[in-house]
């Protein structure tokens, strides 16, 4: 896994508890879970993309998870069986996720969080 360059003591893999609209936002909505339950949902989405193949930064699984392509991945978890975070794992292998990456990398958002993203 890469380093990452800003914010070392920053905890990347706290749920955005006020997205609406991302990762964290759909899965509470589509999946009717509470607070906890998609706060753990994004902390294993969290964990799951660490051991990618294409080593992704924490702040590039944070910004993926808080931008509409998180809100894509939580929906495509649901042409998958088993548990969500089963799920979660047989999503994060379909191409477009790799692809997503690979384009956040190339706009900088590997290393530098979305402007709105605050944590402590």
């Amino acid at each position: 896994m890469k380093q990452n360059s800003t914010t070392p003591n920053a905890n990347y893999t706290t749920a955005p508890s006020e997205d609406s609209w991302g990762f964290y936002g759909v899965v509470q909505h589509n999946e009717h879970m509470n607070e906890a339950e998609a706060a753990q949902a994004f902390a294993d989405a969290f964990e799951i993309f660490r051991s990618a193949p294409w080593q992704p930064t924490d702040i590039a699984i944070r910004n993926f998870l808080r931008s509409r392509w998180g809100r894509h991945f939580a929906d495509s978890t649901s042409f998958y069986d088993g548990s969500f975070k089963s799920r979660i794992q047989q999503a994060s292998g379909e191409k477009w996720v790799a692809q997503e990456f690979a384009s956040l990398a190339r706009q900088g958002f590997d290393t530098e969080l979305f402007e709105d993203d605050d944590i402590a």
